[in-house]
């Protein structure tokens, strides 16, 4: 009796129950394209500015690595100015002659007329004695050891400009 009742409700109600499950379906095949859809333009959003964030970055990256060309060029030929500078200084330095002469100012004898120790010592002062400075030429061992000093200082002065140069 319970199976012949449901083939005669599923009968009588079968337009109906067919009627419920098509609109049942539609819902979920409108919801699922209505949720694709969205879905889809979401990702074609996100992707289109994904694509631009990337090209700007690219332009950037080009940017940046034009102008750290621009700066290693200047600096390679700020170094290559530098050295041809001090090159033609120490050449110049080598070719004068009168710079290898060096001259210092020392102080001369006190001279007097009287050649005698102990003896008027008044009359030396008041003869006017002339003490003072004058200009000596150094000797050739002082000379050479003073531009061994001379060529340090510009080394190290070189040495400091070539790290200055480095820094960015």
């Amino acid at each position: 009796m319970g199976a012949s009742f449901a083939l005669a409700l599923a009968k009588k109600y079968l337009p109906q129950i067919l009627g419920a499950i098509a609109i049942i379906a539609l819902y979920f095949y409108w919801h699922h394209a209505v949720f694709k859809d969205g879905y889809n333009t979401a990702t074609l959003k996100f992707e289109k500015r994904d694509a631009d964030t990337e090209r700007k970055g690219k332009q950037l990256l080009m940017l940046k690595q034009h102008e750290a060309d621009i700066i290693n060029k200047d600096n390679r030929e700020r170094l290559l100015n530098a050295t041809k500078i001090y090159a033609d200084h120490y050449a110049n330095l080598h070719a004068n002659p009168v710079i290898e002469r060096v001259f210092v100012n020392a102080k001369t004898a006190s001279c007097s007329g009287d050649s005698m120790p102990g003896s008027d010592s008044d009359r030396s002062k008041a003869a006017g004695g002339t003490g003072g400075t004058g200009k000596a030429e150094l000797s050739e061992t002082a000379n050479r050891e003073f531009s061994k000093v001379i060529d340090k200082i510009e080394d190290m002065q070189l040495k400091c400009e070539l790290l200055l140069n480095q820094i960015p």
